[in-house]
């Protein structure tokens, strides 16, 4: 019961420390640059969910080895 309390605790401050943080909006706006068919360079915005669902399967495919 006491090791429960303090995970407990450990886990609200935690969730206190973090919901004081300022937002980090570094990825909000994420562009990737392609050459298009005439050799010009075009820039694409990449949505939000679009981008992390990226990364997840990213991380999840360097992590499987493990």
């Amino acid at each position: 019961m006491t090791l429960l309390l303090a995970i407990r605790y450990i886990l609200s401050s935690e969730n206190r420390r973090r919901d004081n943080e300022p937002i980090d909006d570094t990825y909000d706006d994420v562009y990737i640059e392609k050459v298009g068919n005439d050799g010009q360079m075009e820039r694409i915005k990449v949505d939000k969910v679009s981008f992390e669902v990226e990364l997840n399967l990213t991380i999840s495919s360097l992590t499987r080895g493990f």
